[in-house]
C-alpha cells in the first residue's frame, strides 16, 4: 500500500548516421536506436525477445557458413561454431532454435540456454523453426511435399497431412499459423491456422498470402500480390481479416505482437520499417539503405523493433525503441482513494483511464480524465470516487505520442471475516512487504496474542511463518522474534492464512499492484502448496492447463493429486481430484466439481508422495493486458 520507488536502467539511444524517424500519422512516435552489431560480417535474420535478440551472420570462415549469435542485451555470445549453414534463429526467453545444413539436409536444432540438442535427425530437410516456451514448430519434407509439424518438448507430431506445400509456421502458446499452396485453379498460397486441435482456413482468394506471424489467436501476413511485388499487410483478429497497407509498393515480412505489427515496405528507393499501433501507421526508418526483417517486442518499457540495416559496409544488427508511459506504482490513501504514479515529463500533457473490468468482461468502457500536466521525474493522480467494492482499473496515455502505460495496475477489495480465511492476492505486487500489502487494515495490538494474524506455509519446513501487526510500532513483525520484520512478504500466486479473532472486527481489504501481463509460473513440490492466482478474473480448472503441466488424476480419488478450497462454513476443506476414468474434474465425493480459481482465494494444490512435483504454468485469462 506504501509506494516503493525503482531505478530503472534504459539504453540511451546512439546516433546513426543517415538513419532517422518520422510518423506518418498524428501521434509521435520518437525512436531512439542502438546498433547490436559492428562488425565486417553481414548479419541477418534477428529474432528479438525481451531486450534480447539472436541472429545468424557469417563468421568469416567460409562463403555459406552461418552461425547463430545472441545478445542478452550487453554481451554477443556464439552458440555455434562449425563449417556448416546455421540459419533462421526462434527466439524465447533465452533459448533458440534454429535450422542446420547437416551436408545433405537441413534439421533443427535447439539450444535450452547452456546445451544444443538435435531436434530432427533425417534424410529430409526440416527448416524455419518457430520457438515458443520450449516447443518448436517448423515445416519438412514428408518425401513428396511440406508438412507442418509440431515437437513439445519430447515428441513430434505432424500436424498437416496434405498433398499440398505447407511452410513458414508461426508457433505461439501451443497454437500454429502457416502458409499452404491450395492447388488448382490458382495455385497461389492461403493461410490456415491449427488452434490446437482443429485445422481453420483463413484466407480464400486467387493471391498469393504468405508469412503468417501468429499472436494469441491473431495472424498478420503479406498478401496480394506476387512473392516480390506489391504484397501488402493483412490482419485477422481472431474473426474478421484487416487489409492494413494499401499502396503500390511492396510491404513484406510482418510481425506481430499485442494487435500491433512491424513490417519493412519500400519507399520507392529502398525498405524501410514501419509500425501499426492499431489505428496509425508508423514510418520508424528513413534512409538511403534497406531496413529490412523486423521482429517486433514489447514491454514495459515500451515498443521494441530489431531489423537488419546496411550501414555502407555490409548489413548490420539494429535494435529501435520507442519509450511508453512507465507506471510507477499504485497505492490506496486513508481516504479510501487510489493513487495511481507513473513516470513522466515536465509539462507534457497525460490521461488516466479507468475502468471497473478487464476487457474480457464483457463490453468495456474506459472512462478519461484528460489534459493532466506531467511533473518532473513522476506524476501521481488521485481518484477521488474510487469504489469501495469490487475492482478498478487504470492505464496512463502519453498525449503526445499516443501511447499508453504497458502496465495495467488495479485494485480490488476483498471481505475478510472473522476466523481463518485463505487469501491471495490478485495483482503483482509493487512491494510485497506486509507493511505495503496490509498495512494497518487488519487489527493490531500492542501485545501479539490480541493482533490479527498473518500466516505463510513453508513446504520444505512443513511449518508456518507468522506475523501481526504491532500498533505501537506501526508496523508488521515476525511472531518469534520480538521486534523482528516478518520472514515472509505477500507475494503474487501464494495463498496466506488471515485471522481476524473472535472479538476483533470482519475486514474489507484492498489488494492493489500490476495486472499480470504474462501467464504465471508456478512450482509446484511433492507435498502441500499453498497458492493463489495473480489474475482478477477466474480461472476454471479445466482452463487452468494443470493437467498439461504434470498435476497428475487416477480412476480412484485417493491415488489423484488434489486441490483443497477453505470452507469456512463447515470449518473443513472442499476437496476436489482428476477423475481420469471419466475425463473429468470431481469433488471428493464423486460428483462433478464446479470450483474455481477465484480471485483473492488462496488454496492447496497437494501432490501426493508417489506422484511427481511439476512446474504449473496457469494461462492468463484475458487477452489485454498483453502477453509475451
Amino acid at each position: 500500500m506504501r509506494a516503493k520507488i525503482y531505478v530503472i536502467a534504459v539504453i540511451m539511444p546512439v546516433i546513426l548516421g543517415g538513419m532517422g524517424a518520422m510518423s506518418t500519422a498524428q501521434g509521435t512516435l520518437s525512436w531512439g536506436t542502438v546498433q547490436v552489431t559492428n562488425n565486417n560480417e553481414d548479419d541477418y535474420r534477428p529474432s528479438l525477445y525481451n531486450g534480447t535478440v539472436a541472429w545468424d551472420g557469417r563468421d568469416g570462415t567460409a562463403q555459406n557458413d552461418f552461425e547463430i549469435y545472441y545478445w542478452d542485451g550487453s554481451t554477443i555470445q556464439q552458440i555455434t561454431n562449425n563449417l556448416r549453414a546455421d540459419t533462421e534463429p526462434s527466439l524465447y526467453n533465452g533459448k533458440i532454435a534454429w535450422q542446420h545444413h547437416d551436408g545433405s539436409d537441413k534439421e533443427i536444432y535447439y539450444w535450452n540456454g547452456s546445451t544444443t540438442q538435435q531436434i530432427t535427425n533425417n534424410g529430409a530437410w526440416d527448416a524455419d523453426p518457430s520457438l515458443y516456451n520450449a516447443k518448436i514448430a517448423w515445416w519438412g519434407s514428408d518425401g513428396s511435399d511440406m508438412e507442418i509439424y509440431y515437437w513439445n518438448g519430447s515428441t513430434t507430431q505432424p500436424i498437416t497431412n496434405t498433398n499440398a506445400s505447407e511452410q513458414h509456421p508461426s508457433l505461439y502458446k501451443g497454437k500454429i499459423a502457416w502458409n499452404s499452396a491450395d492447388g488448382a485453379p490458382d495455385y497461389d498460397e492461403e493461410i490456415w491456422y491449427w488452434n490446437g486441435s482443429t485445422t481453420q482456413r483463413i484466407t480464400n482468394n486467387s493471391t498469393g498470402d504468405r508469412y503468417p506471424s501468429l499472436y494469441n489467436g491473431e495472424i498478420a501476413w503479406e498478401g496480394g500480390g506476387t512473392a516480390a511485388v506489391n504484397c501488402e499487410i493483412h490482419y485477422w483478429d481472431g474473426s474478421t481479416i484487416h487489409q492494413i497497407t494499401n499502396n503500390s509498393v511492396h510491404d513484406t515480412a510482418p510481425s506481430l505482437y499485442n494487435g500491433k505489427i512491424a513490417w519493412q515496405g519500400y519507399d520507392g528507393s529502398d525498405y524501410e520499417i514501419y509500425y501499426w499501433d492499431g489505428s496509425t501507421i508508423h514510418q520508424v526508418t528513413n534512409n538511403n539503405t534497406d531496413d529490412i526483417s523486423p521482429s517486433l517486442y514489447m514491454n514495459q518499457f515500451g515498443i521494441h523493433i530489431a531489423f537488419v540495416h546496411y550501414d555502407g559496409n555490409d548489413k548490420e544488427i539494429f535494435l529501435t525503441t520507442a519509450l511508453i508511459p512507465l507506471m510507477k506504482d499504485i497505492t490506496v490513501y486513508p481516504s479510501g482513494n487510489a493513487a495511481v504514479t507513473w513516470e513522466s515529463i515536465e509539462g507534457e500533457s497525460y490521461d488516466v483511464l479507468y475502468a471497473d473490468g478487464l476487457y474480457d468482461e464483457g463490453s468495456l468502457i474506459w472512462s478519461a480524465v484528460t489534459d493532466i500536466v506531467g511533473q518532473a521525474g513522476t506524476t501521481t493522480w488521485e481518484d477521488v470516487n474510487t469504489p469501495s467494492t469490487g475492482a478498478r482499473y487504470y492505464k496512463v496515455k502519453d498525449d503526445t505520442s499516443g501511447l499508453y502505460t504497458y502496465d495495467t495496475v488495479g485494485i480490488m477489495w476483498e471481505e475478510v471475516p472473522v476466523g481463518r480465511s485463505l487469501v491471495s492476492t490478485p495483482f503483482i505486487p509493487y512491494d510485497d512487504s506486509l507493511d505495503s500489502v496490509i498495512d494497518d487494515q487488519l487489527t493490531g495490538s500492542t501485545i501479539k496474542f490480541f493482533s490479527d494474524t498473518i500466516e505463510k506455509w513453508d513446504n520444505a519446513s512443513s511449518n508456518y511463518l507468522r506475523a501481526w501487526y504491532n500498533t505501537s510500532t506501526g508496523v508488521w513483525e515476525d511472531w518469534t522474534t520480538p521486534g523482528a520484520p516478518p520472514q515472509f512478504g505477500f507475494d503474487e500466486d501464494v495463498g496466506y492464512w488471515i485471522t481476524i479473532l473472535v472479538f476483533n472486527p470482519p475486514q474489507d481489504i484492498c489488494l492493489v499492484g500490476k495486472v499480470s501481463n504474462t501467464d504465471r509460473t508456478i512450482a509446484i513440490a511433492q507435498g502441500r502448496n499453498l497458492c493463489g492466482t495473480a489474475y482478477p478474473m477466474e480461472v476454471t480448472l479445466d482452463d487452468s492447463e494443470l493437467l498439461d503441466c504434470g498435476f497428475t488424476g487416477n480412476a480412484i480419488n485417493f491415488f489423484s493429486d488434489n486441490i483443497e478450497w477453505w470452507n469456512a462454513g463447515i470449518s473443513n476443506y472442499d476437496r476436489v481430484w482428476y477423475d481420469t476414468g471419466a475425463g473429468q474434474w470431481k469433488n471428493w465425493d464423486g460428483t462433478p466439481a464446479t470450483k474455481q480459481l477465484v480471485p483473492c482465494e488462496g488454496f492447496w494444490i497437494n501432490v501426493l508422495v508417489f506422484n511427481t512435483p511439476f512446474t504449473w504454468i496457469c494461462p492468463k485469462p484475458y487477452s489485454e493486458p498483453p502477453n509475451d
